[in-house]
């Protein structure tokens, strides 16, 4: 056994008995296995513990940096949406055999406290919140990751449908002959869910991300 510095994050399914009662839950799962199996070609070089699932609704993986973890938690709320998870990211130790990397076998402080941010969660609208150098950094970046999260489940899924269009063409016309509507439809698609503000936030929220695990590194060298 040896033990590393690394970051863990851990999600749970939020209301996960409703999901299996009113809904397939091997359907949720295997659509949820092949975002998993996407994620993880995606970021490899990230990865040291491979994505997921570990006891019950919960997921899991261990990474090299944050660098790719809002891009990682947006993918899987965006394929498990109209429900949501709950996300945590701790850097601490972890606990692993030598040359196995399965994540389901690992232990260590940075899991225990993972799964603590998880519970605490569960009293508050909170989905995500991450403990890893600088807690001022880390609320503010945990609360911003949260409140985007929040107002993207905030989206119907016909505004959620336009949307992904309309970021795939980048062409409001385009779009609204897609789906038979007027690109003034498009337009106040866009304005209502404030897409523009939240693709703004979300490139800047990336660039603090990045910044802030360069400044680690140089903590650590």
């Amino acid at each position: 056994m040896m033990s590393k510095r690394r970051y863990v994050l851990l999600l749970d399914i939020v209301s996960s008995s409703q999901i299996m009662m009113e809904f397939d839950w091997k359907i949720f799962q295997n659509k949820f296995l092949s975002a998993m199996d996407e994620i993880n070609l995606t970021y490899s070089k990230f990865m040291v513990g491979e994505l997921k699932f570990l006891a019950g609704d919960s997921a899991g993986c261990v990474l090299t940096s944050i660098v790719p973890i809002y891009d990682i938690i947006n993918h899987i709320s965006d394929v498990i949406y109209p429900h949501k998870a709950r996300f945590s990211v701790v850097y601490d130790e972890i606990d692993m055999l030598a040359n196995n990397f399965d994540i389901s076998i690992m232990g260590g402080p940075a899991f225990i406290k993972a799964s603590k941010l998880i519970m605490d969660m569960k009293d508050s609208n909170d989905l995500f919140k991450m403990e890893i150098s600088n807690w001022l950094i880390d609320d503010a970046i945990g609360g911003q990751i949260s409140l985007l999260l929040l107002m993207k489940n905030e989206w119907t899924p016909r505004e959620r449908e336009i949307i992904n269009h309309y970021q795939k063409v980048k062409n409001q016309n385009k779009t609204a002959m897609y789906y038979n509507i007027t690109q003034q439809a498009v337009s106040k698609t866009l304005k209502r869910t404030m897409w523009k503000l939240i693709v703004e936030r979300e490139k800047r929220l990336n660039e603090m991300i990045e910044s802030y695990a360069d400044s680690i590194r140089g903590e650590e060298k």
